[in-house]
C-alpha cells in the first residue's frame, strides 16, 4: 500500500533547504486535461511538477525534454528533476518509437504513452475500459458520459470524480485494459494495444518515493 501523507507539525515554520519539495517535469502536448491531472498529482503527493506544453509530435517533445534536462544540468543553482515524463497520446502519430529512442540518452526520462488518448487513464479510475473502446472519440465520449470530464470540448477534469480511486485506476490498467498486450508482442502504441496507458508507472514511482494524501 502507498504511504499516506502525515499531518505536518503546527509550528508555522518554513521548509528548510533540506525539506524542499521534490521536483518533477512533465513535457506534453495536452494543454488542458493532462496539465490539470498532473496538478492534481502534485497536490496529492506534495511535490512540484513543472508542466511544459507544446503542440509537437512525440519525438519533438522527447527532444524538448532532453534539452531541458541538459540545460538544467548546467545550472548548479537549481534542484534536479527526480524524473522527467514525456506524456503523449497515440492519436495519429507515427514517431513514438523514435521518441523512445531519443529518451534513452537520459535515464531519468520516461515516455508515458496513452493509447489512444489520456482519457483512457481517467476512465480507469472507474472501470476496466472495454477493449471495444479503441478510438479517441469513443474514449472521450465515454469519459464525459461517466462524469469525468466537462467544460469546453469536455477537456476539463471533474476532480471530485477521481477521489480515492487511484489504486483502482492502477489495478484496472494492469489487470484489465489491454490484458495480455503488455507481454511485448506489439509496441504499446500499436492500434491492437488500445485501450492502454503507461500512467501506472508514474503512480508507482511517486508511491515509492513519497507519501500520498487522501484526495
Amino acid at each position: 500500500m502507498p504511504r499516506r501523507k502525515q499531518t505536518p507539525p503546527q509550528h508555522g515554520r518554513r521548509r528548510s533547504a533540506r525539506q524542499r519539495k521534490a521536483r518533477y517535469l512533465v513535457v506534453a502536448g495536452g494543454a488542458v486535461t493532462e496539465k490539470q491531472y498532473f496538478a492534481y498529482l502534485a497536490d496529492l503527493y506534495d511535490v512540484v511538477i513543472d508542466y511544459r506544453q507544446k503542440n509537437l509530435a512525440p519525438s519533438q517533445l522527447a527532444k524538448m525534454a532532453v534539452d531541458i534536462v541538459a540545460k538544467q544540468g548546467a545550472n548548479t543553482g537549481v534542484d534536479a528533476y527526480q524524473q522527467v515524463w514525456v506524456v503523449v497520446d497515440v492519436d495519429d502519430f507515427h514517431d513514438l518509437a523514435q521518441a523512445e529512442r531519443v529518451l534513452r540518452s537520459e535515464p531519468q526520462t520516461k515516455l508515458i504513452v496513452s493509447n489512444p488518448c489520456f482519457e483512457v487513464w481517467l476512465l480507469s479510475h472507474l472501470e476496466r475500459v472495454p477493449c471495444s473502446v479503441m478510438r479517441t472519440k469513443d474514449v472521450e465520449k465515454r469519459a464525459k458520459a461517466k462524469g469525468l470530464t466537462d467544460g469546453s470540448g469536455s477537456k476539463q477534469i471533474v476532480i471530485s470524480a477521481l477521489a480515492n480511486k487511484l489504486d483502482a485506476a492502477v489495478d484496472n490498467v494492469t489487470r484489465g485494459n489491454g490484458v495480455g498486450n503488455q507481454e511485448g508482442a506489439h509496441p504499446r502504441w500499436d492500434a491492437s494495444m488500445a485501450p492502454w496507458t503507461d500512467m501506472p508507472q508514474v503512480v508507482a514511482y511517486l508511491d515509492e518515493h513519497h507519501q500520498r494524501g487522501e484526495r
